[in-house]
């Protein structure tokens, strides 16, 4: 336990610690209050269940969908999260994102705090994957497009010709008539 550390009146009043509980890997907020002197907002001990993460965000980033979420001001030891219903990952306490991998449906995703006393209730969003097919759909109506185009080139084409011969026959034709 770390030393209580008295404030003199010619130091002024203490400052809340440097602590953002939604970034990753940071030195918890304890620990840096025992070694600055600065203070944390109040958090539950190991024997109260957690409050639940703040969670952000849900999206796909491209490759998987990713999650983002805050720490709740309580004693944490791992997270907790679900889609759909079912658990899928389990994270260590100073985790914040993670990837869940190709989630192909709509889908509740939720994460949840855990500790010595219990887990935490959910924190919830519903995930809903975009029309990753609109490219595709586009390239085909595109193509398609294009090789009507290419045939009704094609036929016409072939008519301009075959009108030219028939001129070119009538043409011969007419002039034999007339030599003779």
């Amino acid at each position: 336990m770390a030393p209580i550390k008295s404030v003199h009146p010619d130091e002024g009043t203490p400052k809340r610690c440097d602590y953002d509980p939604c970034l990753e890997s940071q030195i918890p907020c304890a620990n840096l209050s025992a070694s600055t002197g600065c203070l944390c907002r109040g958090v539950t001990l190991h024997n109260v269940a957690p409050h639940a993460p703040d969670l952000k965000s849900v999206s796909w980033n491209g490759s998987e969908v990713v999650i983002r979420w805050c720490a709740p001001y309580s004693y944490v030891t791992a997270y907790i999260v679900t889609v759909g219903g079912e658990q899928t990952q389990k994270f260590g306490k100073d985790k914040r994102s993670s990837g869940l991998g190709d989630v192909e449906n709509v889908a509740e995703v939720c994460v949840s705090a855990l500790n010595d006393a219990g887990s935490s209730d959910e924190s919830c969003m519903m995930y809903q994957p975009g029309d990753s097919s609109l490219p595709l759909k586009a390239g085909l109506i595109g193509g398609a497009l294009g090789f009507l185009l290419l045939l009704l080139l094609a036929v016409l084409l072939w008519r301009h010709r075959r009108q030219r011969k028939q001129e070119a026959s009538i043409s011969m034709h007419n002039t034999a008539e007339t030599t003779q």
